[in-house]
């Protein structure tokens, strides 16, 4: 048990968020003194930054799915380019032993 500890703190609650329900900010022993609207307003612009990471994990799994794809397409591609050389290769091949 932690005795004598007095910690500031600021609650987010977020619905929306299929992973997380609510954030709990600490606030530093210097900013006591800031009103509750501005440690609420500096929270929820923390929660919306880049810092927090803005983006949702629908979005980074869109991105990732996205880049998979594309992954997919280039694999595709170069399989494919193998597949025409090697079928040159065999037709020279043909050519050349019966001619």
């Amino acid at each position: 048990m932690v005795k004598g500890v007095n910690k500031m703190i600021v609650e987010v609650a977020n619905p929306d968020n299929e992973y997380f329900e609510r954030a709990i900010f600490f606030i530093r022993p210097q900013m006591r003194d800031t009103s509750p609207h501005e440690l609420r307003k500096n929270a929820d612009e923390f929660m919306n930054s880049q810092a927090f990471g803005a983006q949702s994990g629908r979005a980074r799994q869109g991105a990732a799915k996205s880049k998979a794809k594309s992954m997919w397409f280039v694999w595709t591609v170069a399989a494919i380019g193998i597949l025409g050389i090697a079928a040159v290769i065999v037709g020279l091949v043909v050519v050349v032993a019966t001619g």
